[in-house]
Order: structure tokens, then sequence, then C-alpha cells
């Protein structure tokens, strides 16, 4: 079988311009993305079959639950004074506590006022002076909890907390 030859005569205009649109199909062919697409056999789902399935993310661990532990007021020297001398405990239900300057002593620390209703009638109020106890109960309002007490003349004083 021999090959068929063509002869084409172009003008200088007709060849330039020929030039300039083969060269830019060129450029295009050189700089087209190139997708490929394979016949559908059955790889792709033996593939998938196949595959182990992929890794879950690691879960974050859970922290253990805090068992509650007594807390203890401090004395100055910051040491835990452990169940004083007629202390007394009582779970309670605690409906407000609000931070309070002594009224007597414009230079006094501030303390913490505990206020739940009595099994009676009416509020209870008693008075925390220790500030590491003011977040162990300041977190429970609205909950039940057990406080350790010291009556200290008509005053009921918060030595302790069960958190």
């Amino acid at each position: 079988m021999s090959e068929t030859t063509y002869t084409i005569t172009l003008t200088e205009a007709e060849r330039t311009a020929m030039a300039k649109v083969l060269g830019a199909f060129v450029t295009k062919l050189i700089n087209a993305p190139v997708f490929v697409e394979a016949t559908s056999g059955g790889t792709a789902q033996a593939r998938a079959v196949l595959s182990p399935p992929p890794t879950p993310p690691a879960a974050a661990p859970t922290p253990a639950p805090v068992e509650p532990r007594d807390r203890w007021a401090r004395d100055k020297k910051g040491n835990e004074l452990a169940h004083p001398e007629d202390c007394v405990s009582h779970e309670i239900l605690i409906s407000k506590a609000e931070l309070q300057k002594p009224y007597n002593k414009p230079d006094g620390k501030q303390f913490l006022k505990v206020t739940w209703q009595s099994t009676e009638r009416g509020y209870v109020a008693a008075r925390c002076f220790d500030t590491q106890l003011f977040p162990w109960i300041i977190g429970q309002i609205g909950k039940k909890m057990t406080l350790y007490f010291v009556k200290s003349g008509e005053y009921l004083n918060i030595v302790g907390v069960r958190a």
C-alpha cells in the first residue's frame, strides 16, 4: 500500500496565520490537564470491598469523675484544719451565695454569705471566710451538698465542704 502525497500551496499570509493557529493549538495541548478514565471492569468495586475501612480518629480519653472529699478551711499558715472542735455537718440545698465585706470593719477581708431554706421556716445564713472554699460552694448553688459548720456566738461559720 502506498501513501498518497499532497501538496498545498499557501501564500505567506496564509502560512503565517496557520502557524499561529497551530502554535496556539500545540501550546494548549501541552498545558491542558489530562484526565484518564478507567473502563469499568469492576476494579474499583473490588478495591472498595477488599480495602480496609478507614480507621476512625481516636476518641479523647474521658477524665475520671472527681471523688467527693472533705475540704477544710485553712489557718493563717495555709494548713487545713480538719474536723475542728464542735464541728457539725449538714446536707443542704444552697439557695444563694454572695460575697460580702464586714460592715463593722471597713478594712476587714471579704467573706462568702451562704443562704439555704430552713427545714422549719424561713432561711438560714452562714459565713465562710476561707477563699479556698469559695469555688467549691459557689459551684454548687442549686444543688445539695454537705457543709461543715461551727457556731461562733450568734453566727454560723462554714469550716468545711464535701465536694
